[in-house]
């Protein structure tokens, strides 16, 4: 059996090894062969790219992951970066008379204001592959956060990834514990 540092260096080794991962973007402590990740990463594909080489890792037990997915803002734009925008377009094309068109930009999201607890724990629900039993969903603003047991990586995951299709949501934190025994019980 693996001791926690070496544990510790062979987790940090395999998430150095993905190529869409920043070591320094992850955060890695083990305790007892449990595996807790913490950060900060800007998309949800470098937050399973983690998760997946973390458990891949032969002597891993348990995981426990607080990785958070921040959007960068650079992807929003104001109200007058996309007026002038769309001023420049109209300008490059001859055909548009500059006198005879006004631009006004009102941003309306098309998300929903709320996102209701409800909507995220009936699509859990309906899944096939996803016990929702004792899954608990709390949602605050924009971030949905999942708590209890599954009992599989499996199902954590697929619950982690319903989550995410939620209009609106722009954090999960998947605090899911996976009880092998649980299953059998």
């Amino acid at each position: 059996m693996k001791g926690n540092q070496e544990l510790q260096t062979d987790v940090q080794n395999d998430i150095n090894w993905e190529p869409l991962l920043n070591a320094a973007e992850i955060g890695v402590t083990v305790k007892d062969a449990v595996v807790s990740l913490t950060g900060v990463v800007d998309s949800y594909a470098k937050k399973l790219a983690a998760e997946y080489a973390a458990k891949k890792v032969l002597g891993v037990k348990a995981l426990v992951e607080k990785i958070e997915v921040e959007f960068p803002n650079s992807w929003s734009k104001t109200n007058v970066e996309i007026a002038n925008e769309v001023l420049v377009a109209l300008r490059s094309n001859w055909l548009v008379p500059e006198d005879k068109v006004t631009v006004k930009v009102e941003i309306k999201p098309d998300t929903k204001d709320t996102i209701e607890q409800k909507d995220v724990e009936y699509a859990i629900a309906r899944s096939l592959s996803v016990d929702g039993a004792d899954i608990s969903v709390l949602v605050s603003g924009t971030t949905v956060t999942l708590s209890g047991t599954v009992d599989s990586w499996y199902q954590k995951d697929e619950a982690g990834h319903i989550a995410w299709k939620t209009p609106g949501i722009r954090s999960v934190r998947n605090e899911l514990a996976v009880d092998y025994e649980f299953a059998f019980s």
